[in-house]
């Protein structure tokens, strides 16, 4: 039995083993750290997590997968999470940014990208990448970019469980790097995609909510929303209601339906779920369910959102896009009439469905072209230009294998090129579970976000 008292040793331990690349002290010393980590108290993480700062910060990317799942776990045994996040996001966005130029540099046709997955393929990767040619890059770099591009999806996950928190989405560092990381690597690493849209998420956020048959309006308060389907839910539920205390006439979402879209991390409904209204932004434009609030452009320096009569009756699959992901949704007032009216005087009227007739939508300042919903049945067109998502479809199958073996060991090969030249193998560590002595609450979270998404590597 590891104790807590051990973890100042156990930490000067793992800086040493990451600065003499010691694989086998690295394995060693990890699970015997999340032992003690778990039976230490805040003031012990916080110590703890100072000393491995170092480790954090300097491990090569193709070693320190089980690093970084630890040091993002400590955050649930009390670690302060700025800094846990000051220690990991840049990590992920050199990951990301790494394995970007890889793809870059690999040439030819997207789609005959080596699987990330797949680290048996990295020598391969690797002297393609030194190969003499144009693109030809230094041996040193070439490793480097390999290890990001088979481990980088394994870097982006422990940021990513920590952006379910709305105090992480709130404090993330580097967030345009990080957007910017997500976006360049959203095809290639289901991580990226999903944190992309949680980077994306409007917390804290005002909305003026304006109802044009009746003239009322509303300051309504919202975190944690994923798409404009929940977003649609959560409006109908907080706004329909007794018409004597100013809310609106209709009838409201069901209880199944609101908590379909706010706290059921299950949600399926027979049927689907009932659309309300036709939501419409303050120049008039449509806002489409499969889009995000993060589309909704201002209007007067504002989130405005305009509720109109339904041009025909609409039902989705309901749930959350990211069911782990607690929203908040509050009426903060009223309007008073002159309120009302000074906005309802200003928006716009609603534009023809610009769907009639096969017309095509346009989203004004969509930040999202690429979302992929997952309730509805509706895939926006990718550019053509765009490889197909290599975390979709088949990859998905081999996604599933992985997440059902564990932590996969890496291949003799690579084992031997670390020990012969003194180089991580990528991936290695894998094999080495050792956050899973820390983190239960977190392993159920991923298991139950794998169940919703069809995301099968979020398992870990």
């Amino acid at each position: 039995m590891t104790s807590s008292n051990q973890l100042p040793g156990l930490c000067d331990e793992m800086v040493q083993a990451i600065g003499q690349l010691n694989v086998p002290q690295y394995a060693e010393t990890l699970p015997r750290l999340g032992e003690a980590l778990s039976e230490a108290g805040p003031d012990e993480v916080n110590a703890a997590l100072a000393r491995l700062a170092p480790a954090v910060a300097s491990v090569p990317l193709g070693l320190g997968i089980n690093l970084a799942e630890l040091t993002s776990a400590m955050v649930d045994v009390g670690a302060d999470l700025p800094t846990v996040l000051s220690l990991l996001v840049p990590r992920a966005a050199e990951a990301m940014e790494k394995a970007a130029r890889f793809a870059a540099l690999w040439g030819g046709d997207p789609d005959d990208l080596p699987e990330p997955e797949n680290s048996e393929l990295y020598e391969e990767a690797v002297g393609r990448l030194t190969a003499p040619g144009p693109a030809q890059v230094p041996e040193e770099e070439a490793h480097e970019l390999g290890e990001a591009w088979f481990a980088g999806d394994d870097w982006v996950r422990p940021v990513l469980s920590l952006a379910f928190l709305k105090d992480a989405r709130l404090a993330m560092p580097h967030r345009e790097r990080l957007l910017a990381a997500t976006e360049a690597t959203d095809d290639y690493f289901g991580a990226a995609h999903w944190l992309h849209g949680l980077l994306l998420v409007r917390d804290d956020a005002t909305l003026t909510v304006l109802h044009r048959q009746t003239g009322r309006g509303y300051k309504v308060t919202m975190s944690g929303v994923g798409d404009n389907f929940q977003l649609h839910t959560l409006l109908a539920a907080t706004l329909i209601g007794d018409e004597r205390r100013g809310l609106l006439p209709g009838t409201p979402p069901t209880p199944e339906e609101f908590s379909a879209a706010f706290d059921n991390p299950e949600g399926r409904l027979p049927g689907g779920t009932r659309g309300h209204f036709n939501l419409v932004d303050g120049y008039g434009d449509w806002i489409w369910g499969e889009g995000r609030p993060a589309d909704i452009p201002l209007f007067r320096g504002e989130i405005v959102i305009v509720l109109d009569p339904p041009e025909y009756q609409r039902t989705w699959n309901p749930g959350r896009i990211y069911p782990q992901m607690q929203p908040e949704f509050t009426l903060a007032r009223q309007l008073t009439e002159a309120e009302a009216a000074d906005w309802l005087a200003a928006v716009k009227p609603s534009t023809p469905n610009p769907m009639a007739g096969g017309g095509t939508a346009v989203s004004r300042g969509s930040s999202s072209p690429s979302l992929r919903p997952l309730g509805p049945a509706v895939t926006p067109r990718r550019p053509g230009n765009a490889p197909t998502p290599r975390w979709r479809g088949n990859a998905s199958t081999t996604r599933g294998r992985k997440a059902a073996n564990g932590f996969v060991t890496t291949s003799s090969l690579a084992a031997n090129r670390y020990s012969a030249a003194g180089r991580p193998p990528p991936g290695a560590g894998r094999d080495t579970p050792g956050v899973a002595w820390i983190t239960p609450r977190r392993v159920r979270i991923r298991c139950r976000f794998v169940a919703e998404t069809g995301w099968p590597s979020a398992a870990l």
